[in-house]
């Protein structure tokens, strides 16, 4: 009776799995808006390409060192043994096409206009005040 679960990933893996994409939109979205409050306009072509790659990179490396501490760990040591480094390659690059992606979608211009109009219409309330 203890193993009819087996077959099923936990709520923590499941959990873990889905809050990459959160996180990885999250913290795109975020730090377009901090772009957005500083210089007050959209991504430059340049400037968007640069960002998402280095923003691809860090995620990248950060899943790196996750896998690289979780295979350290004793108890996930004898799951993730049994994968080929060909395995990892694909899994790595998978991993980056994702971020890739949900960075690319998470800087374009449909998020930035609309960041950039809530960032305008909080400005104009903000400069209207002590008017009112």
């Amino acid at each position: 009776m203890d193993h009819c679960f087996d077959n099923f990933p936990s709520l923590a893996a499941s959990v873990g799995k889905s809050s990459y994409v959160g996180i990885n939109i999250a913290s795109t979205l975020a730090s377009y808006s901090f772009f957005i409050k500083k210089h007050g306009r959209l991504f430059r072509r340049g400037e968007y390409w640069r960002t998402v790659t280095f923003s691809t990179v860090a995620v990248v490396l950060l899943s790196l060192i996750f896998v690289l501490s979780a295979t350290a760990a004793d108890t996930t040591t004898r799951d993730l043994k049994d994968i080929p480094v060909g395995g990892w390659v694909v899994i790595m690059a998978l991993a980056t096409l994702i971020a890739f992606g949900l960075n690319a979608i998470g800087y374009s211009s449909w998020f930035g206009n609309r960041l950039l109009k809530a960032n305008r219409k909080k400005q104009v309330q903000i400069d209207t005040t002590p008017f009112r």
